[in-house]
């Protein structure tokens, strides 16, 4: 059985974002990601459960108090 799990968190800024207003020459704090993760459970394994991960959108944060947020479906 496939099913798909989307999440919004807070990871390192260190790679580089899809959307940034950080000004020139500043670095951001961190950056939110929006990512889906496939999962396949018909494996006995759970540790085998996850099949596929990406990131769907990341976006620099400025300061350390820019987390949290929502999905909607």
């Amino acid at each position: 059985m496939n099913e798909i799990l989307y999440t919004y968190t807070s990871e390192s800024a260190g790679e580089t974002s899809d959307f940034s207003t950080i000004p020139t020459g500043a670095s951001p704090n961190h950056r939110s990601v929006i990512r889906e993760w496939k999962f396949n459970f018909s494996n006995i394994d759970p540790d085998l459960a996850v099949q596929e991960t990406r990131a769907l959108l990341t976006i620099d944060q400025p300061q350390f108090n820019h987390n949290g947020g929502a999905l909607y479906l």
